[in-house]
C-alpha cells in the first residue's frame, strides 16, 4: 500500500502540473468557483503515474486514491486564493479517470470479484439513459430554524436525527438542500447482465445512447446493501465513457 504521504505528494504534483495547462487550469478554476453545480474533473491515468501515483493503489483501492485527489484538490485551490471559491468541503467532487491501459480489464468474467476496484469494461446499453436527481448536500432543519448541512459523498445517504446546536429533532428540508442531475442506464457485458450504470459529475455533453449501443467504460463496480440483508444490489459507478462509434460527448 502506498503511504499517505507519498499519495498526497503524487496528487500535489499532479495538480500543480495540471494547472500549467491553460485549458485545464480554467476547468479547475471553474469547479473551484461553481462547485457543486460543476463537480467533475477529468484526470489522466498516465499523468498520475508520472506524478508518482501507484498503479496498484489506483486499481485496487480507487476510493482511497481518488479520495486523496479530492482532498489535495481542495488544498490546492485554497492556495490559489480565487475570488468566489466554494467555502465548504469538496467531498462530492468526482474525478473521471481517463486513458486507462487495457490491463485494467478484469481477468475473469465474475464482475463481483472486482467490487470497489477500478476496471475497464466493454458494455452494451440495454436502454436509454434516465435522468435522476442526486442529493449532494442535505439540509436538516429543527423547529428553532437551525440549519445543519451534511455532505453526501458516495451513494448512501448520511442523516442526523437531532440538531447539534439545540438537541431538537430535525427534518430534511429539500428546498435548502443541494442536488445534481445524474444519469443511469442498464448495461450488460461479459459476466454481468442488466446492471445499473450511474453517470455523475459531468454533463456528458452529446452522450446519447440507445438500446444496443456499445461503449468502453472506466468505472468501479459496487454493491449496495440495505438494512440487515446479505443480498446487495450491484451497480457500476462510471467515471469515463468512450462510445465505440466515436460519438462526441
Amino acid at each position: 500500500m502506498q503511504s499517505d504521504a507519498d499519495l498526497r505528494a503524487a496528487w500535489e504534483g499532479y495538480w500543480a502540473a495540471h494547472y500549467e495547462d491553460d485549458r485545464r487550469a480554467r476547468r479547475l478554476r471553474t469547479v473551484a468557483t461553481d462547485y457543486p453545480v460543476k463537480r467533475g474533473v477529468v484526470v489522466s491515468y498516465p499523468a498520475l503515474l508520472d506524478a508518482g501515483l501507484s498503479e496498484t493503489e489506483l486499481r485496487t483501492r480507487p476510493d482511497r486514491a481518488l479520495g486523496t485527489g479530492v482532498e489535495t484538490f481542495e488544498s490546492f485551490v485554497r492556495g490559489l486564493d480565487l475570488d468566489g471559491a466554494w467555502e465548504r468541503s469538496f467531498d462530492v467532487m468526482i474525478l473521471h479517470v481517463d486513458d486507462l491501459p487495457g490491463g485494467f480489464k478484469p481477468f475473469d468474467s465474475n464482475l463481483m470479484a472486482h467490487l470497489n476496484e477500478l476496471v475497464q469494461l466493454e458494455v452494451t446499453f440495454d436502454g436509454p439513459t434516465e435522468r435522476i436527481s442526486d442529493l449532494m448536500e442535505a439540509a436538516f432543519v429543527c423547529t428553532d430554524g437551525h440549519v445543519t448541512r451534511i455532505h453526501q459523498p458516495g451513494r448512501r445517504r448520511r442523516d442526523i436525527t437531532f440538531c447539534p446546536e439545540c438537541g431538537d429533532p430535525v427534518y430534511l428540508e429539500e428546498r435548502e438542500s443541494l442536488f445534481a442531475e445524474i444519469q443511469r442506464v442498464p448495461v450488460s457485458g461479459s459476466g454481468f447482465d442488466g446492471i445499473t450504470a450511474i453517470l455523475g459529475g459531468r454533463r456528458w455533453k452529446g452522450l446519447t445512447v440507445g438500446e444496443g449501443d456499445t461503449a468502453v467504460v472506466n468505472g468501479i463496480p459496487r454493491a449496495d446493501f440495505r438494512e440487515d440483508s446479505t443480498h446487495g444490489s450491484a451497480y457500476l459507478d462510471v467515471l469515463h465513457v468512450e462510445i465505440e462509434d466515436d460519438l462526441p460527448f
